[in-house]
């Protein structure tokens, strides 16, 4: 180990034993804990669900094998209206008696006709008459999390799987970089700019260097991910450093668009400005691209339960 032996009289050593308890609030105890920490860490709501149910993650699985999918969600409810957890996406919702149910079962569409005017895949949210362009990109965003958490694991296990890298390069530049950075870059940034928030020097100009940034770790773990796969220990270097750069940019570059940018968004874009980018998203995921669009909602749940192997 790179440490030394632990000093006792070191007041900064971490200690931990082992306490034998029979108390039915512990598992909710250390699962509120976990929740709290990775919301101040700025974690979303379906992001801390999708942590619980990793296997990897030792107390958390337990916490959520214990006490049942509803109970945590009930504490992830709580936790985020004291730290303020981001928008609900589409993975969990209440019925009209406050039970805790999956909101495909709410509001899934019903017929062909309704899944035109309803404009998305029911996986990834919805594209509801009267709802908000920026609801669209954040569910998308609790989508692209999933995958951010399973390269994040990736690293955490050691392991630099060629195979799950391959399809996790595929989904950023299919999902993340050509279905929801273009929504971005091609419909609401320049709405944005008529309604007045200029491009450069802006948050707009931040998201858009931001955009390029990522495009430029993924390519390096792209060119590498094979070798590094094989043994190659400088390329193992290079594709571990750019999966955690690729993760913590987007971390970040989520959050702030979700406070700030989309916000921003909510309150300068009127109603008929929000009803043409709505009809401009239904464009995009028209016919294939539809289809398309479902295939990688389906590839990111994929990613979210790889089994990594040493």
């Amino acid at each position: 180990m790179p440490y030394n032996e632990p000093d006792a009289t070191d007041p900064m050593t971490l200690h931990g034993a082992v306490v034998e308890t029979d108390d039915a609030n512990v598992q909710r105890e250390m699962a509120t804990c976990f929740i709290e920490e990775y919301m101040r860490m700025g974690y979303g709501r379906d992001r801390v669900l999708s942590m619980f149910k990793i296997q990897d993650y030792i107390g958390p699985y337990m916490a959520y094998r214990e006490l049942g999918e509803a109970a945590i969600i009930e504490l992830i409810d709580h936790q985020a209206a004291i730290w303020g957890g981001r928008r609900e996406s589409g993975v969990t919702g209440r019925d009209a008696d406050g039970n805790v149910t999956p909101r495909a079962e709410i509001s899934k569409p019903q017929t062909e006709m309704e899944t035109d005017k309803a404009m998305s895949s029911p996986s990834c949210g919805h594209y509801a008459e009267g709802g908000a362009p920026t609801t669209i990109l954040m569910d998308e965003h609790r989508v692209i999390e999933h995958v951010l958490t399973a390269m994040e694991r990736m690293v955490v296990n050691g392991v630099v799987d060629a195979v799950f890298l391959g399809k996790a390069v595929d989904f950023v530049r299919n999902f993340a970089d050509g279905c929801h950075h273009a929504k971005e870059e091609d419909i609401l940034f320049p709405v944005l700019e008529e309604a007045g928030i200029p491009r450069e020097g802006g948050p707009i100009a931040c998201m858009l260097d931001e955009h390029i940034q990522g495009r430029n770790l993924i390519a390096a773990i792209s060119e590498n991910m094979k070798s590094a796969a094989a043994g190659d220990e400088p390329a193992r270097v290079v594709v571990f450093k750019a999966v955690r750069a690729y993760v913590g940019l987007l971390e970040q570059h989520i959050e702030k668009e979700d406070s700030i940018l989309f916000a921003m968004a909510d309150r300068v874009l009127d109603t008929g400005q929000q009803a043409s980018m709505l009809e401009k998203f239904n464009q995009v995921e028209h016919g294939e691209n539809l289809k398309r669009h479902e295939h990688y909602v389906a590839l990111a749940d994929e990613l979210l339960n790889w089994k990594f192997t040493r």
